[in-house]
């Protein structure tokens, strides 16, 4: 029975806002609103999703690879969070006019899917931040072994705490800017560098942090910083749920609890019923680990962006040196394979006396070493400065002078790229990613705040490998310089002979003036290659003898400035086994990987479920409207926070049948936190038999009311929309059992609701609001496309008009 009351503080009726017919795709799964404007987010069916002004004008479309199962705002606008059937989860930039995604999240496995996504926004006490700051310089001063390693570190936090660095390093806008114009002109894609990190930018204030909370299919709940940088992951398989899948959740304002509703078998039940039918569960989660350690997560997520933005710069910019050295080593290879091609086509064939030399045992040697290789014919021309009869040719008809002139301008142009990929782009990013690191290593000799989660060993590891990183360009510095002169050499001997041999009289000057170096050339760069050890794996090298232990007070690695600067030992052999660039960058991203998944398996020992309720079984749960359509997607369940001060009034909602009739129930619980402590209170529960409607769909739009679509059966079909005072229902003390056994629970006779209104003409609905305390408003979207917006304070959007024109 339902009983249409008129409370004082509520208007009886919606008033409309907006009407309009979608032209899109009209299969509509779920509609989400921005918190802060008036943006609606519509998902519909094939995985396409639209942007809304005003929920009815359309900004911009996106179609994406799979079904789209939940979506969340960041509590600013400035992005949505939108998690996927295919396990993936994508943010988009809304600062752009049209669609810009991201991928923030992908599922491990196949099959798994994002079944529920929320964005909070926590700002901590800032006194008690820069009180931190003080006590951060005065622990990690006390804490080094020397003087001089305290000076360097005071210098480093001095440098971070104005937020820029005096030592010459590229800022990440800088990067930005490096990558997206100026390294175009060397072979770099800019649009690889325009995604992923360096999209978007993270907070200065570090006391400001922001927690994305991905539900999955398999019942993990997984925490991420600023929606970027994986915190931890709670798994309900370890607290006796299996198969869970969460339905709907929400976490506290204040990142202290989490409340969710999931299907899920439980462990442990009686009976063997019991233990393979699924169940509706509701699960209280205790989460104030993030609140006491969100200062710490907000500095290691700006730390981790930055740190993973300047590895991907420094990879990207490695690639492109690689293509550059491919097409020098082309260029050598190419001209190599077309001498090899005339000594095959002139084997066999009589030689022509007037290439041979007047010399009988010079003669009698070419005639016995027809199959002569290219690097004894070069040897043999700058010993003897004759000619054999494949070389002649070579000279004549294929190394031309235009060909050489070709080879000499492509060369120098790729020699002059890699010295400058290496001295302008990637050295100053080594730089900048060793300052990133060191202020790592100053977190981890903070004891007091980042014990257990930045490790100090490999802070220092990460600081050794990006020495040695940087030791290996310089190595390859100096073997570019080598190369490239020799290569000069070498050019400038082919000319004269290639001019000899064309035009013997022409030639009066000396053929070459320091053979050693085209000798060099012929064994290092055209025979062999001195730089592909650089980018070429090499199986058998090892990363010990290029990793010096890192000693804050060993004058021989660690100048008397800021940043540090490494060099490799000058007692390590020439001849020993080198890792390639890309086996030292694999390991640094490795060791970066393991220092930030630290973090993760310390916060993971403190989230823990504090009370898992089993309600009822999961099949009894009302699924109204496109069940094949929405999946898992359950508009039946509904959960909210209300946070007071230290006190978490949280509450739940759900409809079920029992017995042939519908129910809904109401639970409430209340958490107190107190310093240290916790108290949780028992379960209360409200049950109203609401057999004369169908529940399609419900969600609690804000502290004050929860909002359901009515469908009455007995009048064609009649749609709804109709609220209730969820917080002024009177709820009764039951415990757990009492819960499951319905039966016994407390029913309410009459739901008393605080308005309704008819949608007419509409069908199959689906219910969102903005849930803002002021300029509250609503949208209803049915299966013909029809979008209704409407208000739920009425003339509130006039008053918003009127001070926004009096602000003008």
């Amino acid at each position: 029975m339902l009983d249409c009351g008129q409370p004082t503080n509520f208007s009886h009726t919606f008033p409309q806002y907006e009407e309009k017919l979608l032209t899109d795709d009209t299969d509509v799964r779920m509609t989400l609103w921005c918190p802060i404007a008036d943006l609606l987010a519509i998902a519909h069916k094939g995985g396409s999703l639209s942007i809304c002004r005003n929920g009815v004008h359309t900004v911009w479309s996106w179609l994406g690879e799979a079904d789209v199962m939940s979506m969340a705002w960041r509590p600013d606008g400035k992005e949505l969070a939108v998690g996927l059937e295919s396990g993936l989860v994508r943010v988009f930039n809304m600062a752009l006019p049209y669609p810009s995604s991201t991928i923030v999240w992908r599922s491990i496995s196949q099959g798994i899917s994002i079944s529920s996504l929320n964005w909070n926004d926590y700002d901590s006490v800032a006194s008690k931040e820069k009180l931190a700051s003080g006590l951060l310089l005065l622990r990690i001063i006390t804490a080094t072994r020397n003087a001089h390693s305290s000076v360097l570190l005071l210098i480093a936090l001095w440098h971070r705490s104005l937020g820029s660095f005096t030592q010459p390093c590229i800022a990440r806008d800088q990067l930005a800017h490096h990558c997206s114009v100026r390294v175009r002109m060397l072979g770099i894609d800019a649009r690889n560098i325009s995604e992923g990190e360096l999209d978007s930018e993270l907070p200065d204030e570090t006391h400001q942090i922001n927690i994305l909370t991905i539900c999955d299919s398999e019942g993990n709940i997984h925490f991420c910083a600023s929606g970027r940088y994986f915190a931890s992951t709670i798994p309900l398989l370890a607290h006796g749920l299996q198969d869970a899948v969460v339905l709907q959740s929400v976490v506290s304002s204040d990142l202290q609890s989490m409340s969710l509703m999931a299907k899920a078998r439980i462990e442990g039940a009686t009976t063997t019923a019991d233990q393979d039918a699924e169940t509706l569960c509701w699960v209280i989660i205790d989460t104030s680990i993030l609140n006491q350690r969100a200062s710490q997560l907000a500095n290691i997520a700006q730390k981790s962006f930055h740190i993973r933005a300047c590895l991907k710069y420094i990879s990207i910019c490695n690639d492109a040196l690689a293509k550059q050295y491919r097409g020098i080593a082309g260029l050598s290879s190419s001209n190599l394979k077309k001498f090899e091609q005339v000594l095959l086509d002139h084997e066999g064939k009589p030689w022509n006396t007037c290439y041979l030399p007047a010399d009988p045992c010079c003669a009698h040697r070419y005639v016995k070493e027809s199959n002569a290789t290219p690097i004894v014919e070069f040897l043999g021309l700058l010993a003897t400065g004759m000619t054999s009869q494949p070389l002649h040719y070579y000279l004549e008809q294929v190394l031309t002078e235009q060909q050489i002139r070709k080879w000499e301008k492509e060369a120098n142009a790729g020699f002059q790229s890699m010295l400058r990929i290496i001295c302008e782009y990637i050295q100053p990013a080594c730089d900048r990613l060793l300052c990133l690191l060191n202020d790592l290593n100053a977190y981890s000799r903070w004891k007091e705040n980042y014990d257990d989660m930045v490790s100090e060993g490999l802070s220092c590891t990460a600081i050794s490998l990006v020495g040695a990183f940087h030791g290996r360009y310089q190595e390859l510095i100096v073997a570019l310089k080598k190369t490239s002169e020799s290569f000069q050499e070498f050019i400038a001997w082919a000319r004269y002979m290639v001019q000899h041999v064309v035009d013997p009289g022409s030639t009066g000057r000396s053929a070459c003036s320091r053979p050693l170096l085209i000798v060099d050339f012929l064994e290092n760069s055209l025979i062999s290659d001195r730089i592909s050890n650089f980018f070429v794996m090499n199986e058998s090298a090892s990363f010990e003898p290029f990793l010096p232990s890192v000693n804050f007070g060993d004058q021989p690695f660690l100048p008397a400035a800021y940043p540090f600067r490494f060099k490799l030992p000058l007692s390590l052999p020439s001849d020993i086994h080198r890792p390639s660039l890309f086996e030292f960058l694999d390991k640094l991203n490795q060791t970066v990987e393991e220092i930030f998944a630290t973090p993760a398996q310390s916060l993971q020992r403190h989230l823990k479920v504090v009370k898992c309720f089993p309600l009822c079984p999961y099949e009894g749960v009302e699924h109204q409207g496109k069940t094949q359509l929405y999946g898992s997607i359950n508009r039946n369940t509904t959960v909210r926070i209300i946070t007071e001060d230290a006190i978490h009034q949280q509450y739940a909602g759900f409809v079920i049948v029992e017995k042939g009739r519908r129910k809904l129930y109401m639970l409430n619980l209340a958490m107190q936190y107190n310093s240290s402590t916790m108290t949780v209170s028992d379960i209360k529960v409200a049950r109203f038999d609401v057999q004369d409607v169908i529940v399609s769909d419900m969600e609690m739009f804000d502290d004050q009311e929860l909002g359901m679509v009515l469908v009455d059966p007995t009048a064609e079909g009649r749609t709804y929309i109709a609220t209730v005072a969820y917080p002024e229902i009177e709820y009764s003390n039951v415990d757990v059992e009492t819960v499951r056994a319905t039966s016994a629970t407390r029913a309410t006779e009459n739901l008393v609701l605080n308005r309704y209104m008819e949608l007419k003409d509409m069908e199959n609905v689906i219910l969102g609001s903005n849930g803002r305390q002021r300029r509250r408003i609503l949208s209803v979207v049915d299966d013909s496309g029809k979008i209704l917006v409407l208000e739920m304070d009425e003339g509130e959007a006039d008053d918003v008009d009127e001070q926004i024109d009096d602000d003008e």
